[in-house]
């Protein structure tokens, strides 16, 4: 709880300052350690599940589903907004796969 706290005053002292490099490190180490739990990362297709999860007030099941914690919903969402942001492929990607789960569901 104590590094957490450090953590969270860091990235704030940070983000007053208009910078968020904190903050992308502590999502990058928050994402590839529920990645290494579970043992697979998390695919394009299943923040495409999230996002669609998030539109149709369900999210809390779909990330039980896919084995990762509630409060896991921002960083997948800052962490895939800045991947999708660097790289016009994964955005198209990532596009596919919203369509096709607001299909499914």
């Amino acid at each position: 709880a104590a590094h957490q706290t450090r953590w969270a005053d860091a990235i704030a002292g940070d983000s007053k300052q208009g910078k968020q490099e904190l903050q992308r490190r502590y999502d990058a180490a928050f994402l590839a350690r529920l990645e290494e739990l579970r043992e697979r990362p998390v695919s394009t297709g299943e923040y495409a599940r999230v996002v669609v999860s998030a539109e149709r007030l369900n999210t809390a099941e779909v990330l039980l589903e896919l084995g990762l914690p509630e409060r896991s919903l921002l960083v997948l969402t800052r962490v895939f907004s800045e991947r999708t942001a660097s790289s016009p492929d994964l955005r198209r990607e990532v596009r596919v796969h919203i369509q096709e789960a607001r299909k499914a569901s």
